[in-house]
């Protein structure tokens, strides 16, 4: 009887489902919604806060799902989550830029090895909070993907 080696994971998959989640973050840590809106889950070993709400947390799957094409085909450049005032002024970006977020990442990384990776980015968005001055008030959000110039 041989030991299974580990299954190469679906990248992609992992790469929408951590997308997802830093959205979630960003909406929390920036006081887009009330903190009432969010639980704290867990998710590659460390607590992150998730919308309660079912619209909002569509919207943001939704959203992710619609860009999952352009991570898939290599095309989206980075993906950036826009603060925007009641004037639809931006007021603060999130950029994750898709090389750097997938540079580490081969066809031979386990899933473990990628969350891991993808661990550190959101735990850079906690830090954040304390690096910003504090959250705009009546401020809504824009997901955007921007595409490699060809």
């Amino acid at each position: 009887f041989m030991a299974q080696q580990p299954q190469p994971c679906p990248v992609l998959d992992i790469l929408c489902e951590f997308l997802e989640v830093a959205i979630h973050s960003v909406l929390y840590y920036r006081a887009i919604y009330p903190p009432e809106v969010f639980e704290v889950r867990k998710k590659y070993d460390i607590p992150v806060h998730v919308s309660r709400s079912p619209l909002l947390s569509a919207y943001i799957a939704n959203s992710v799902g619609q860009i999952r094409p352009l991570l898939e085909s290599g095309s989206a450049d980075r993906i950036v989550i826009s603060v925007i005032d009641k004037n639809q002024n931006i007021v603060e970006r999130f950029v994750f830029e898709m090389e750097a977020i997938t540079a580490n990442v081969t066809e031979d990384s386990t899933k473990s090895q990628i969350e891991a990776g993808l661990r550190l980015f959101l735990m850079k968005i906690t830090v954040v909070e304390a690096l910003l001055k504090s959250p705009h008030p009546d401020t809504s959000f824009r997901i955007m993907a921007y595409m490699k110039k060809s």
